[in-house]
């Protein structure tokens, strides 16, 4: 001022601006699987900042996400922070929902030769049904069926239902029972008027006998009798055994006097 003059002096100091970190991320996911979060720089000594939807916040470099809902799609952005100057990256997250839960069932146990049914509950609309289960058995409708069945179907059905490819599964256990043997039937022949009749049925392992006969005739064991015979009583005398609900075909004999 005036030709005179005072003078100071500032230390000023320009921090370096750490490279540029790359987010990478795990998408896209099914609801309910882990979001896994990498992030890298070249430049060493740096700490980290994530944040993102539902006021998320995570220090960590790698940080992950479990149990996931569709809430938590979104931009996630992280900093990479060094001596308190930062650059970030954006990785952007995909959380897609599942379908509905479904439960599977069928319409068994079924006897040999019936039409062995299996359904589902409805999932969500523009879901997809995949069946699969015995003897190479596939359908991709939401409920099936296997006609004349075998006891070969008997066994594990298993229901995959797939949304935008995230999956529910369901599973249901079918039985076929066989048809029993059909009992070969015999009598006390010869027989006189007025003997008694006894009748046999082989033995068909737990099962139960319905028999018929000349008169209105009928029995529930597998060797019933008929007392005090008369002409009128001679004709066909058929058995069946049932056997887990289902019936053999009949075994007959026709009783002479």
């Amino acid at each position: 001022l005036n030709g005179c003059s005072l003078s100071d002096t500032v230390t000023v100091t320009v921090k370096p601006l750490p490279v540029k970190p790359v987010a990478g991320i795990n998408t896209p996911i099914c609801a309910g699987e882990t979001l896994n979060f990498t992030v890298a720089t070249s430049t060493s000594g740096v700490s980290w900042s994530w944040s993102g939807p539902g006021s998320y916040s995570s220090t960590s470099q790698n940080p992950s996400i479990t149990n996931t809902t569709t809430a938590m799609s979104g931009d996630y952005i992280v900093a990479a922070i060094l001596n308190g100057c930062d650059r970030k990256d954006t990785a952007t997250a995909l959380i897609k929902p599942l379908p509905a839960p479904v439960t599977a069932s069928n319409n068994g146990p079924v006897c040999a030769g019936d039409t062995l049914k299996i359904f589902s509950t409805a999932s969500t609309g523009g879901a997809a049904y995949s069946w699969t289960g015995p003897n190479g058995l596939f359908a991709n409708t939401q409920n099936s069926f296997v006609t004349g069945a075998t006891t070969a179907a008997t066994g594990w059905y298993r229901l995959t239902v797939d949304l935008n490819g995230c999956t529910v599964k369901d599973s249901t256990n079918a039985i076929v029972h066989p048809i029993p043997a059909t009992p070969v039937v015999s009598y006390s022949n010869p027989m006189c008027v007025g003997e008694t009749l006894q009748l046999n049925a082989s033995t068909v392992p737990g099962a139960t006998y319905a028999w018929t006969g000349v008169g209105g005739y009928n029995a529930n064991t597998q060797n019933p009798t008929r007392s005090n015979m008369q002409f009128g009583d001679t004709g066909t005398y058929s058995v069946t055994a049932t056997a887990n609900g289902c019936t053999s075909p009949a075994g007959s004999v026709k009783v002479n006097i």
